[in-house]
């Protein structure tokens, strides 16, 4: 039997339409794209780190990168929002979030886009699409003078959002709570390229905190966003 043969378009729309040239994010717990998408913990020390890592691949490849902005939506599946969870201003555990640039693991396994020359913050934003709910946003910024450029196919560090369990025993209710935890966008800022926002899923951009939450990535939903007002809280 003879073989089909297709036309040479056919098979450059094929090989286009590959998931890779998309570009896409991941989210993993402790590890850049190879660690685990739920975690435990017993909630019994206030002492240790939680960290969720995000990653990227560019849809394309871009020369001048200069900075991030992430979009991490999470839900407790309709349990008001902890006390554990309340991570921003006068929040029970205010100071137990932060952000790094440096992927905190000690052992990479994804490239790093900012070669340690980039700073990293966060905003945090309880009750953003319902009480159960919270929005942390993750800033990441360099200087244009060290710009860097990224190339689709690879797989680059973005980000890591550390939550420390401090107050935990003795302290902040619900670390005990499920929780559905999604990474919705990462949006790259470039000195002349333009925005490059990605917001699909590269392998896995939800995790979950204890325990499989029913419903989860869906139960979080997204919100649309001003970008004017977030850029400017960027700078």
């Amino acid at each position: 039997m003879r073989r089909p043969v297709f036309p040479l378009a056919a098979l450059l729309l094929l090989a286009f339409a590959a998931p890779g040239w998309a570009g896409g994010i991941n989210a993993t717990w402790t590890d850049c794209s190879t660690g685990p998408m739920t975690r435990t913990f017993a909630c019994n020390s206030n002492v240790g780190t939680n960290d969720i890592v995000a990653s990227f691949e560019p849809p394309r490849n871009i020369p001048d990168v200069i900075g991030a902005i992430g979009v991490i939506d999470l839900c407790l599946g309709g349990v008001n929002l902890a006390p554990w969870w309340q991570l921003g201003s006068g929040g029970c555990r205010v100071g137990a979030l932060s952000a790094s640039a440096i992927d905190l693991s000690g052992q990479p396994t994804c490239a790093d886009v900012w070669q340690g020359q980039a700073g990293a913050s966060t905003d945090y934003i309880v009750g953003y699409s319902g009480w159960d709910s919270a929005r942390i946003l993750v800033f990441v910024n360099m200087s244009a003078q060290v710009a860097q450029p990224v190339a689709s196919g690879t797989e680059y560090h973005a980000f890591t959002v550390r939550i420390r369990n401090d107050n935990t025993v003795g302290g902040c209710a619900g670390c005990n709570y499920p929780a559905c935890i999604v990474l919705n966008e990462i949006r790259l800022i470039t000195v002349n390229s333009g925005d490059v926002v990605i917001t699909n899923p590269l392998m896995s951009n939800y995790l979950q905190w204890q325990a499989d939450v029913p419903n989860c990535p869906f139960i979080v939903p997204v919100q649309n966003r001003t970008w004017g007002q977030v850029k400017t809280m960027y700078r």
